[in-house]
């Protein structure tokens, strides 16, 4: 018995759905984000390289002290976190969960640099979540305030106090040595409903300190689109790719059916 091209395509069409909607499938389109914070005082400006299965990616370009990159798309996984471009080379490894969000920070000295992983964490509607971040090591163990409110004492280097949920609205965000009143750095945030943040402290060394605030994830999807495997960012890309391969099935057997109408008619 001859099969047609068409009959074909159907079955080979067939047979890939079936190997996508199996389990290693959901591994291969699994997606993570992850973003690199470079604070190394007066370190030197490096990147960070993502290395998955085979796949090697680049959360953001070549970033400088206290520069923050965008988060960038990386397969689920068991993944090699290497510091790229510095004197001295720097790696840590990291089991990457489908749709998690990380924070990759190079710490540590130019000639023993170090990657620490911090896992972000997610939004609540109708609230505003943040996080400090402790990265300044001359700073010692600062107390950390929001507007009036004492939300960390004694904030080690390396630490951070986890997410603290807040009324949305503006505050002054500071961080004092203890027993004093002036602050060592203070900046003003604007904390958003249906927000997750943290705020980076960075310095010392001579770099001066600096807080900056960073987005971690919103309700509302928004902002610039993600870096990195494009449409399969947020677990869309199985589901999108078995339409088009419906689509293609369905076109092929009509098709097939078409011909085999026209083939009776004569």
């Amino acid at each position: 018995m001859r099969i047609s091209r068409g009959t074909s395509l159907v079955v080979c069409l067939f047979l890939m759905g079936v190997m996508l909607l199996g389990p290693s499938a959901g591994e291969a389109f699994a997606v993570a984000h992850v973003r690199f914070l470079q604070a190394q005082p007066n370190g030197p400006s490096a990147q960070l390289q993502v290395s998955v299965a085979g796949y090697t990616t680049s959360a953001g370009g070549p970033s400088a002290f206290g520069q923050l990159t965008p988060y960038a798309n990386v397969p689920a996984g068991t993944a090699t976190l290497a510091l790229v471009g510095a004197p001295e080379h720097a790696s840590t490894t990291l089991q990457v969960v489908d749709g998690a969000r990380y924070t990759v920070v190079a710490l540590g000295s130019r000639s023993a640099p170090l990657l620490r992983v911090y896992h972000d964490g997610a939004p609540r509607a109708g609230v505003a979540r943040l996080r400090v971040m402790q990265l300044a090591p001359e700073l010692g163990a600062p107390d950390v305030r929001l507007g009036g409110r004492m939300v960390a004492q004694g904030l080690s280097f390396k630490a951070d106090t986890g997410y603290i949920d807040v009324t949305p609205g503006t505050y002054q965000l500071s961080m004092t040595a203890p027993q004093r009143t002036a602050p060592i750095v203070s900046s003003q945030v604007s904390l958003a409903a249906g927000t997750a943040s943290t705020a980076f402290v960075t310095g010392t060394s001579g770099a001066p300190e600096r807080l900056q605030l960073a987005q971690d994830d919103t309700v509302v999807p928004g902002g610039p689109p993600e870096t990195g495997l494009g449409g399969l960012a947020r677990g869309g890309g199985v589901s999108a790719l078995l339409v088009v391969l419906a689509a293609l099935a369905g076109g092929a057997a009509g098709g097939t059916a078409f011909k085999l109408g026209r083939r009776r008619k004569a």
